[in-house]
């Protein structure tokens, strides 16, 4: 059984960190500690891990980042495919619902076909494609 447990700098920050030191192929489509510190996590509105058995196997989060709220989202590649994905972002949308939160938004890689169908199937709309990153940006209207 899997178990969504909260993240902060106060609050199982060790348990992110092993997180991101795993990530194997997934660092190609998940950069976002790449250029953050994991104190960047204080800006998020929230982080989730999902755990399983005291490992975490999946990350999320909405961070503000002054003017958008942006959704972040991995599921270790040995994990995808069961439905995990698709739990840490309704557990992410119903928290920015509680928030009274009108949007997020989120950009994705062109050739993460799994991911982009995944956005789709909660509504995502495609509202940009930067060519010279070769990614979309995907806006939720809440």
């Amino acid at each position: 059984m899997y178990n969504l447990v909260r993240v902060s700098i106060n609050e199982n920050l060790n348990l992110l960190e092993n997180f991101i030191h795993s990530l194997g192929q997934e660092k190609k489509s998940f950069r976002y500690f790449e250029t953050r510190e994991l104190s960047s996590i204080k800006n998020h509105l929230i982080t989730y891990l999902i755990v399983d058995n005291d490992t975490p196997i999946g990350y999320g989060h909405i961070d503000f980042d002054g003017t958008i709220f942006w959704l972040g989202i991995c599921i270790l590649q040995n994990f995808q495919g069961r439905g995990i994905g698709r739990y840490i972002i309704r557990a992410l949308i119903n928290e920015c619902k509680n928030k009274n939160i009108g949007s997020i938004y989120l950009t994705v890689d062109k050739e993460n076909i799994s991911a982009i169908k995944l956005y789709e199937s909660f509504s995502f709309k495609t509202i940009d494609f930067f060519q010279d990153k070769n990614v979309y940006k995907y806006k939720l209207m809440i």
